[in-house]
C-alpha cells in the first residue's frame, strides 16, 4: 500500500460546506414560501443551527473528497477530460 490519504483539507471542503449549507437555506426558503402560500405554521426549526452543523458535515465530506480531487490534479493538468481524471484508478 501507498502513502495514500484519506482525509485532508483544502477546497473540497469549502465548496462541500458551501454546498450543504446553501442546500440547507433554500430547503428551509422553499418550507417557508409554501407554509406562506398554503396559509399554515411556518417553520420553527432553528436555522442558523442548521446551517452552521450542515456547513461543519459538507466540511467533513469535502475532506473525504479533496484526496481524489487532489490525485486527478496531474491528470487535469496535462489537459485530461475531467470526469475520467476524477474517477481514474489510484
Amino acid at each position: 500500500m501507498g502513502n495514500a490519504a484519506v482525509w485532508s483539507v483544502g477546497m473540497m471542503c469549502v465548496y462541500g460546506a458551501l454546498v450543504l449549507m446553501v442546500g440547507m437555506a433554500l430547503n428551509w426558503l422553499a418550507r417557508y414560501i409554501a407554509a406562506y402560500m398554503n396559509r399554515t405554521e411556518k417553520p420553527k426549526d432553528r436555522i442558523v443551527l442548521k446551517i452552521v452543523l450542515a456547513g461543519i458535515a459538507g466540511a467533513v465530506i469535502g475532506g473525504f473528497a479533496q484526496p481524489q480531487w487532489d490525485r486527478g490534479a496531474n491528470c487535469r493538468e496535462s489537459g485530461g477530460d475531467a470526469i475520467r481524471c476524477l474517477v481514474k484508478p489510484m
